[in-house]
C-alpha cells in the first residue's frame, strides 16, 4: 500500500512539472508575439555640415559662332592688247575665279603715260602694293566700271576699250578689281561673363547620444528590465 502512495506522488509530480513547463513554454510565446515601443538613448552617427565655401563669377564656357568677311580667292593674268586703231587702246585681262561660289566682280582699267610712270618700275607688282606710290586718279585715261559675273571656278577675258587721250603717246594698264567676299564662321568657346554664386558646403560625420524608438517583443523588454535590476 505505502508503495503504490509513493508511485502515485511521484507520478503527480511529473505531471506538475510537465504542466509547469508548458505554462512556462505558452507564456514565453505569448510574451515574444506581444510587441511595445521601447525608447532608449543611443550612441548614433549623424551626418552635419561644418563649412560653406561661396565663389562667385564662375563663367562657363559655351560655344558661339565667330564670323568675318574673307575675300574669293582668284587670280588674272594679262594677254596683251587686241589689234586695233590709234585711236583706241584694248586691254586683253583674264580673270580666274578660284572659289567655289559665284559673285560678281568689279573691275576698272587705268591707263598710265609711260612718259611720265615708267611701266619698268611696275612691271609684275600688284596695284595694291603700289597705290599709294600711284594714285588711281593719275592715270591719263580710265575705263567704266566693269560688272563680272563670275561662275565658281571660271575664266573669263575681260576687255574693254578706251579713247586714248594722245594718239603719240604710249599707254600701259593697271586693273582695280574688286573681289566679291564670302561668309566664314567657325565655333569658338568662350567664357560667360554672366556673374553666377556657387555655394559649396561640407559634411561631417559625428557621433551623438539621441533616443531612439524601436519595436520590442515583451519578452525582450522583461530580459532589459532583469539586467538593469541585476547590474
Amino acid at each position: 500500500m505505502q508503495k503504490n502512495e509513493v508511485a502515485e506522488n511521484r507520478k503527480r509530480r511529473k505531471q506538475l512539472i510537465i504542466l509547469c513547463l508548458i505554462i512556462l513554454i505558452v507564456i514565453h510565446i505569448i510574451l515574444n508575439l506581444i510587441k511595445i515601443s521601447y525608447t532608449e538613448t543611443a550612441v548614433v552617427e549623424v551626418t552635419e555640415p561644418y563649412e560653406s565655401e561661396t565663389n562667385k563669377n564662375l563663367g562657363d564656357l559655351k560655344s558661339v559662332d565667330r564670323c568675318y568677311k574673307s575675300d574669293y580667292v582668284w587670280n588674272y593674268t594679262w594677254e596683251g592688247y587686241s589689234d586695233n586703231e590709234n585711236q583706241k587702246i584694248v586691254p586683253r585681262f583674264r580673270l580666274y575665279n578660284y572659289e567655289l561660289l559665284p559673285g560678281n566682280y568689279y573691275i576698272e582699267f587705268g591707263f598710265f603715260d609711260e612718259s611720265i610712270h615708267h611701266y619698268a618700275r611696275y612691271q609684275g607688282i600688284d596695284y595694291e602694293k603700289v597705290k599709294d606710290e600711284l594714285p588711281w586718279n593719275e592715270a591719263s585715261m580710265q575705263s567704266e566700271n566693269l560688272t563680272v559675273y563670275m561662275e565658281a571656278g571660271q575664266s573669263k577675258l575681260i576687255t574693254a576699250s578706251v579713247s586714248r587721250k594722245d594718239p603719240k603717246v604710249t599707254y600701259w594698264t593697271y586693273a582695280l578689281v574688286t573681289v566679291p567676299k564670302r561668309t566664314i564662321c567657325e565655333k569658338i568657346l568662350v567664357k560667360d561673363n554672366s556673374t553666377k554664386t556657387k555655394t559649396e558646403t561640407k559634411y561631417r560625420t559625428v557621433e551623438k547620444e539621441q533616443d531612439v524608438t524601436t519595436r520590442i517583443t515583451l519578452w525582450q523588454w522583461l530580459m532589459i528590465r532583469l539586467r538593469e535590476h541585476f547590474s
